[in-house]
């Protein structure tokens, strides 16, 4: 069994700014741990912490009386019904107009019985196990940003401790002093409630603040306990010493209504399946019976019409005649058939030559052998059932335990492992599905699987995606971001748009547009504050967006005879991508607008024939219709290639960053997805999946990456970013 011993740490900050609390309740049935930071006066920090402790104080209270009154419970149902009321308590606590709090508060809600550990948290959290030599991180699953006082609690984990595990629960304040790198060096060497003692001496003469639980878990034995949790289980028991009944024949069965009871452990009957089949083999024997009477009653009335019916002494006389003899040539067929009839005749003689009790006996043995067999063939038919059944849940079981092991892999960040393993799963439980066996049970593991892998590949579902924008049937089909603002043009009418967030519409900001053709693409110059655009004349034209004006610029495009794919800003350069011309060209600027484009990539050129779109930050990073990326650096390519993923890009059409930002994003609409990849190492970052991703066009991203602009389905919504580069 595994003994909790834990330390708190509380260090109190400014108390008109900073709230700092931890917390401990001990019980039979377990432990509840809590750590707190609020940012906010003291006043109203001091209720949301006396809010949440009433509340673990009395669910506690409500676990222990459920046990001792021997009560079935399920820990990790009452952890979630534990933060469901913390949650509507402070939903109440915000109608009274207290809403300051909302992500102000950092809090981590642990709870441990025997090896279970159960843990929650909202804010930046931190919560680390420390175990065999490695220090893991596993708040991320947990902390939920944007939280609002109905689900301040929402993501819950849960997994299982092992002997010399140490857990540290703190806020993010405790980081600003011990870094991750000197939380390993201390728990590697001392235990975790040592840690807090170092904590405590370094901090104590210093005007900081922070708040922690340090947690050991350590073997020990210990004499059973009289206060266990009574979980559920399908356990029946039946007596074996039923009473046994006998009919008029002499026959005897059990008795399979018997209500006897065992009068030992050791008498114990089989499962429910077993207690089945002996109830049908019941079933059968009654029939029996019933059949028995039945056929002694149609016999004796058949004696009784025989005995006074005229032709009685002309049947009794040919009982023994002989079969005729068959003519030559007569088929094998007609043989075998005569034969039979010779045969059958022939028992039918000698059993009407039987005295009247063998004939009865004989019928109702005959009865009882059809019977019989028909009972073996029903138990065999069972057994080969509950074989199959018991294969079946082996099968169910391999793939919980790999599920399992999935999960423990994911604390430890080994997604790759995470991954074969639930794939692996996913297929048992789906052959589950196939047979309609465990139906229900298979279903439920595979949506967890499902859960998993999101983790696994990093896939975010969207489900808080907010509306920004219907175009109303507007000919946009790419989004221009500048200085924080989405622009977009019309293809058909050369209307250029700003979007208004505020007012969730598009509103017209650039009408004039003659002689110049039709706008085909368009690139940013953030430093200037305009946006250039190319027509399928082709030419160029310069939006200027503070003084929404339009220009028409010199530029000489000498291989207009091809398409021009993408094209991207830099620098004061224009580059266009030209996948038939296998060719990035490069426009330097000029007075009165641009050069003639010259040749900018140098090698590998045969690449580029497949180039979808490209963007810019210092690199170009060219986005290929096989999902590759190029990365290059003064017309060389780069060593440089995107991570593997389980469901690879299928033609995908757009690729945006800046200069700003951490990642590159992609479009892929035939996965209806957008996909986010570190720039440095190629690492996936996140995958972003939506129902509303329906016929994806284009993706913006804000210069903080903070927030995301989706143009897909004639619409453009606004996405909320929590993400951070690998």
């Amino acid at each position: 069994m595994l003994e909790i011993e834990y330390k708190k740490l509380t260090i109190a900050g400014p108390k008109d700014k900073l709230f700092n609390a931890a917390h401990v309740i001990e019980s039979a049935v377990g432990s509840l741990f809590l750590v707190v930071e609020i940012r906010m006066k003291q006043e109203v920090a001091q209720k949301i912490f006396e809010i949440i402790t009433a509340v673990l104080e009395k669910e506690n209270q409500k676990i222990t009386t459920a046990i001792k009154a021997a009560e079935k419970v399920d820990q990790e149902k009452r952890f979630e019904q534990l933060l469901s009321r913390i949650n509507n308590a402070l939903a109440t606590l915000a109608s009274e107009g207290y809403t300051d709090w909302v992500n102000q508060t950092h809090i981590v809600i642990s709870s441990i019985w025997q090896d279970k550990l159960w843990l929650s948290g909202t804010g930046k959290i931190k919560a680390y196990l420390f175990r065999a030599g490695k220090l893991a991180s596993i708040d991320q699953r947990i902390s939920m940003a944007n939280a609002t006082p109905m689900k301040t609690f929402t993501n819950t984990i849960g997994g299982q401790l092992k002997s010399n595990d140490k857990l540290l629960l703190a806020t993010p304040q405790l980081l600003k002093y011990f870094p991750e790198n000197e939380i390993l060096a201390s728990l590697e060497k001392e235990t975790a409630s040592k840690f807090v003692t170092t904590v405590e001496q370094r901090l104590v003469d210093h005007s900081h603040s922070a708040a922690a639980i340090a947690i050991d878990m350590t073997e020990v034995e210990t004499e059973p306990d009289d206060l266990k949790i009574n979980f559920a289980t399908d356990t029946d028991t039946t007596s074996p010493n039923q009473k046994v009944l006998k009919d008029e024949s002499g026959l005897e069965f059990p008795d399979l209504n018997s209500n006897d009871q065992p009068t030992s452990p050791s008498q114990a009957k089989p499962s429910k399946k077993a207690d089945g089949s002996q109830k049908k083999l019941g079933r059968v024997a009654s029939q029996a019976t019933r059949l028995l009477k039945n056929s002694r009653q149609q016999i004796k009335n058949w004696r009784q019409k025989a005995a006074t019916h005229p032709a009685r002494k002309t049947r009794a006389a040919t009982r023994f005649r002989s079969a005729p003899k068959t003519p030559l040539g007569r088929s094998l067929a007609g043989n075998i058939s005569g034969l039979a009839k010779k045969t059958s005749r022939g028992l039918l003689n000698k059993f009407y030559e039987l005295p009247r009790s063998s004939q009865i006996l004989a019928v109702a043995f005959l009865v009882m052998l059809i019977l019989f067999l028909g009972s073996i063939i029903v138990i065999s038919q069972k057994k080969k059932q509950i074989n199959e059944l018991s294969q079946n849940e082996i099968l169910l079981e391999k793939a919980i335990n790999k599920e399992k092991e999935a999960s423990d892999a994911l604390i430890y960040q080994d997604k790759e492992k995470a991954k074969k393993l639930l794939v692996e799963a996913k297929d048992e439980a789906n052959k589950l599905i196939a047979a309609n066996i465990l139906k229900e049970e298979a279903e439920n593991l595979i949506a967890r699987i499902d859960d998993q892998l999101d983790e696994a590949e990093g896939i975010t579902r969207v489900d808080d995606a907010i509306l920004l924008s219907e175009l109303d049937k507007k000919s946009v089909n790419e989004l221009i971001g500048l200085n924080d603002k989405i622009y977009a043009f019309d293809e058909k009418t050369n209307l250029i748009y700003l979007l208004d967030e505020a007012n969730k519409q598009l509103t017209t900001v650039s009408e004039e547009s003659s002689n110049l053709g039709y706008f085909k693409l368009a690139a940013s110059y953030e430093e200037e504050g305009v946006i250039y655009l190319l027509t399928d004349t082709p030419a160029l034209a310069e939006f200027d967006a503070a003084k929404k004006t339009l220009t028409k610029l010199d530029i000489e495009i000498f291989n207009n005879e091809y398409e021009v794919k993408d094209l991207a800003q830099y620098g004061g350069k224009l580059y266009r991508l030209v996948p038939e011309a296998k060719q990035i060209f490069k426009h330097t600027g000029t007075i009165a607008g641009y050069s003639k484009g010259t040749d900018w990539v140098m090698a590998d050129n045969d690449e580029l024939e497949n180039a979808q779109s490209l963007t810019i930050d210092g690199y170009i990073y060219v986005l290929r219709a096989d999902g590759t990326v190029n990365k290059y650096l003064r017309g060389k390519k780069q060593n440089f290639a995107l991570a593997s993923i389980t469901s690879p890009m299928d033609n995908p059409t757009s690729i945006f960053t800046t200069d700003n930002l951490e990642n590159i994003y992609i479009v892929d609409p035939k996965q209806e997805r957008i996909l986010a990849f570190n720039k440095n190492n190629g690492s996936l970052t996140a995958q972003f999946k939506s129902d509303k991703f329906k016929s994806l066009q284009d993706v913006s991203v804000d210069n903080e990456e903070k927030k995301m602009y989706v143009l897909t389905d004639g619409k453009i919504y606004g996405i909320v970013l929590d993400i951070k580069a690998e």
